[in-house]
């Protein structure tokens, strides 16, 4: 402990305004902390949670991929992305994407890298697919996006 530090608590000691308002001051600095982790869902905006499907002419998306929200050119709406997997993907409500906005969907896969020795037939590249969805204004409580890419 610095020299400076004993003397002041010294002095604190001999004067306890000092130290009662150090204890304020320490209280009033924690307040802000502690409340940045007591939000509720209205604290994101105007988002929304995001579930659904992709396919690709109809069948499920079988290899893992990212999807992308992006806002057309002019909306108002915040992007937003997830993973897919299983042909599934879930969006929770703080990175959720504005409802009542049209989006450009784009949803890149992931093949990952082949064994050695796999047939050139059999390598899987990865894709780009693209579309146009808008998300309902006001989406139904448990209802899910299926987005085919033709």
């Amino acid at each position: 402990m610095s020299v400076y530090l004993k003397n002041w608590l010294t002095q604190s000691r001999r004067n306890g305004k000092r130290l009662s308002q150090l204890m304020v001051l320490l209280v009033v600095a924690a307040l802000p902390l502690s409340l940045m982790g007591c939000r509720d869902s209205s604290s994101y905006g105007n988002r929304v949670p995001l579930s659904g499907t992709v396919t690709k002419g109809g069948q499920p998306l079988d290899i893992k991929a990212t999807i992308y929200f992006d806002p057309l050119p002019g909306a108002t709406g915040v992007g937003s992305s997830g993973e897919v997997s299983q042909s599934k993907f879930s969006i929770p409500v703080e990175s959720g994407p504005t409802p009542g906005v049209s989006y450009k969907v784009t949803v890149l896969t992931a093949p990952g890298i082949p064994a050695d020795g796999t047939p050139r037939d059999q390598i899987r590249l990865p894709e780009r697919l693209e579309k146009t969805v808008e998300i309902p204004a006001t989406p139904e409580k448990g209802a899910e996006l299926i987005i085919d890419f033709e």
